[in-house]
């Protein structure tokens, strides 16, 4: 069982499906997701007081997604992940231990 904390910036829905495990996690941790098929997807992890740390644009045609992240090298912390497609985000807090 995972919690996650989504921050409702008051977007539209990316997802139909979301999962980001393990959380707490030591650096790696997956992302799962299934919705609306789009050209792709950004991730951005920021860290606690909002500086960039990482972005990463992966392919989303299929509507399927399964990505590994490795931020094994970053501090231990609270870090938000944000997930991009057009005008869509949803953000989600990633614990590394």
């Amino acid at each position: 069982s995972v919690t996650l904390s989504v921050i409702d910036a008051g977007e539209v829905n990316l997802d139909e499906s979301f999962e980001l495990y393990p959380n707490p996690n030591d650096g790696r941790f997956t992302v799962e997701m299934m919705g609306q098929p789009q050209d792709e997807v950004e991730f951005i992890l920021y860290n606690a007081i909002g500086q960039l740390i990482k972005t990463e644009t992966v392919e989303f045609r299929t509507g399927n997604l399964k990505h590994g992240f490795d931020f094994y090298s970053l501090p231990a912390g609270v870090y938000n992940l944000s997930v991009r497609s057009g005008d869509q985000t949803r953000v989600v807090k990633v614990t590394i231990q």
